[in-house]
């Protein structure tokens, strides 16, 4: 296991569907932080409110 270089890391995407190779994304990026924040980000626009 290799030691975690930084405190935080971010990783977003639409996951949809998830699969192994997004598996292997999320994996990768915990194996460089120590915490790790995912965000799912929207698909569709249709859905997002403006402010």
């Amino acid at each position: 296991m290799k030691k975690c270089i930084y405190e935080l890391g971010v990783i977003h995407g639409r996951f949809q569907i998830l699969h192994n190779d997004h598996l292997k994304f999320l994996l990768a990026g915990k194996e460089l932080c120590k915490h790790i924040i995912i965000g799912i980000t929207n698909p569709d626009p249709k859905l997002t409110k403006n402010h």
